[in-house]
């Protein structure tokens, strides 16, 4: 696979790199049989109310707000929704009233079936001076209760509804992020039955001596790599 063009299938948002350890991991937690809670039409701010590992100097969470020193980041995140109609999740720049990094477009189903989805984000963001930050999520229709998602309700473990990682660029490795980038209002595209090649058409980081992107396609050199996809799936 090494040294030739490689064709993804599934590869919308693909980025390549090595694993690294988590500098800074929040989420929101809540008790078991608790449900997400009410979303609404427009912005809203993601519960962010757990600290499991934080190893960044400088870096800590309250009141749904995490704060970063001057540095390079690299950040991935992941929420579910329900019932919100077309949905994106964004980085929100509390200090300087501003968005910084925007994920993914999605939709989750509307009327009739409820219907979810997943959220996701992932960049590389650069500050010059501390930041607070918090996670939002543009959503088309509010769903009251389980809008942003529905309990497991197990009996033993906690519900967990947001999850955010964080890593200083400086223990990351060389990085090849690509996606499939269209301009506003435009959709992903007509699927076919079968096997599809996902358009990646805009290189937002590349990082590794010899890779490049043409055609769809992505061409590394001799190595090891890690790679992660994600890509929104409608029905």
């Amino acid at each position: 696979m090494f040294g030739s063009a490689l064709r993804v299938a599934l590869g919308q948002g693909l980025r390549v790199v090595p694993l690294v350890g988590v500098g800074f991991l929040i989420q929101d937690v809540k008790d078991e049989g608790v449900a997400g809670g009410t979303s609404s039409t427009g912005a809203n701010t993601r519960v962010l109310n757990t600290v499991i590992v934080n190893t960044i100097p400088g870096a800590f969470l309250g009141s749904n707000q995490f704060t970063l020193d001057t540095g390079d980041y690299e950040i991935e995140a992941y929420v579910p929704t329900i019932n919100s109609g077309r949905n994106r999740l964004y980085l929100y720049n509390v200090t300087d009233a501003s968005v910084i990094l925007i994920g993914q477009s999605c939709f989750s189903n509307l009327g009739g079936t409820a219907g979810g989805g997943m959220g996701f984000l992932r960049g590389r963001i650069t500050l010059a001076a501390t930041k607070t930050l918090e996670l939002r999520q543009e959503i088309e229709t509010g769903e009251v209760t389980n809008g942003f998602g529905v309990a497991m309700s197990d009996g033993v473990n906690k519900e967990v509804y947001a999850t955010i990682y964080i890593s200083e660029v400086s223990t990351v490795q060389n990085l090849l992020h690509v996606r499939d980038k269209k301009s506003t209002t435009v959709d992903g595209g007509t699927p076919s039955v079968g096997n599809n090649i996902r358009a990646l058409n805009d290189a937002v980081t590349n990082e590794i001596s010899g890779a490049s992107v043409a055609s769809d396609q992505i061409t590394l050199g001799n190595g090891a790599y890690e790679i992660k996809a994600f890509v929104p799936c409608f029905r």
